[in-house]
């Protein structure tokens, strides 16, 4: 029984575009072309199909799924080397992560250090307003004019 690219896409949860760029590069080939070119695709392109899902999703490049496919690389041998780069990549994520939370503190101790030089002086503006304030009160209830107290 064959399926066409449109029920494998359905069945799948690959676009019929990906189908065709697998195609195109060689990785699942459809088994038989229809009329307007539509692709069709029998159990054994369904098993390859299934296989290159399997080895993506543990995160294979395109280029080492066909290598595997073609015999050139075992499925172990791949993944041994898939298993050094995502080794390769923690650490090169953990040297990110660093350099971002070492970013982070020195921005917040930024953050920090002008939160308390505005409320400072934030602090010391509100003092004077509020003796100048009281100043100007105390002006205001000054001798009246002619001397008397």
């Amino acid at each position: 029984m064959t399926h066409s690219i449109q029920e494998v896409a359905r069945l799948t949860g690959v676009t019929s575009r990906t189908l065709r760029h697998y195609d195109d590069i060689g990785l699942v080939r459809p088994s038989a072309t229809g009329a307007g070119g539509i692709r069709y695709y029998d159990a054994d392109a369904l098993v390859r199909l299934q296989r290159v899902l399997l080895l993506r999703d543990l995160g294979l490049g395109l280029p080492a799924i066909a290598e595997v496919l073609a015999g050139e690389t075992r499925d172990v041998q791949a993944l041994h080397a898939h298993r050094e780069w995502l080794r390769q990549e923690r650490q090169r994520l953990a040297r990110q992560i660093a350099s971002v939370e070492a970013t982070i503190e020195a921005l917040e101790g930024v953050r920090n250090r002008w939160q308390r030089t505005c409320s400072t002086a934030s602090t010391t503006r509100s003092t004077r307003t509020r003796s100048s304030s009281a100043g100007a009160r105390t002006r205001t209830r000054s001798p009246t004019p002619g001397g008397a107290a």
